[in-house]
């Protein structure tokens, strides 16, 4: 705290907000659903602001056995607070006025290698305040399968962003 003077990013901080979340039930289990304190919603949500339709996001995952992190590309135009109650493909639960982005996760193909299909079939929706990074369009390798690699270096950044 004593650096917030030297902040490269000085415009974007604002006075610090504990926030106590109360935890929801999920399918899809994300950072979002733990009992955390979290910064209040407009500095959370500053990097969704960001994202645009067919963008690829980083969601922070939750001690999930399989996934760090979910990738998801965006087919929303942006975040989008929620008319009405929704229920996404995935059977998670979001309450009218939540900010949020609908898209598209990617599943992973191969750990090793960091390749992902796409799965287009359902409609994912996450909370805005659980993107953590923006990536880079994740490179298509075999177009006929659909397959997508994520650079090595993308992947390091969005462990960096956990």
């Amino acid at each position: 705290m004593d650096d917030e003077e030297k902040c490269l990013n000085k415009e974007w901080l604002g006075n610090w907000k504990g926030v106590n979340i109360e935890r929801e039930p999920y399918t899809t289990t994300t950072r979002q659903t733990t009992d955390t304190t979290a910064v209040d919603k407009d500095t959370a949500c500053h990097i969704a602001d960001l994202a645009t339709r067919e963008s690829t996001v980083a969601i922070a995952a939750y001690e999930g056995p399989v996934y760090d992190f979910y990738l998801l590309q965006v087919t929303s135009e942006g975040v989008e607070e929620l008319q009405n109650d929704m229920t996404d493909d995935y059977l998670n639960e979001y309450p009218r006025g939540s900010n949020v982005l609908k898209g598209h996760f990617f599943l992973r193909e191969n750990l090793h290698d960091m390749t992902y299909t796409l799965d287009t079939n359902r409609l994912a929706v996450v909370h805005a305040a659980t993107v953590r990074l923006i990536c880079s369009s994740a490179n298509k390798r075999n177009k006929r399968k659909h397959v997508y690699k994520l650079p090595l270096v993308q992947h390091e950044e969005i462990i960096a962003s956990l």
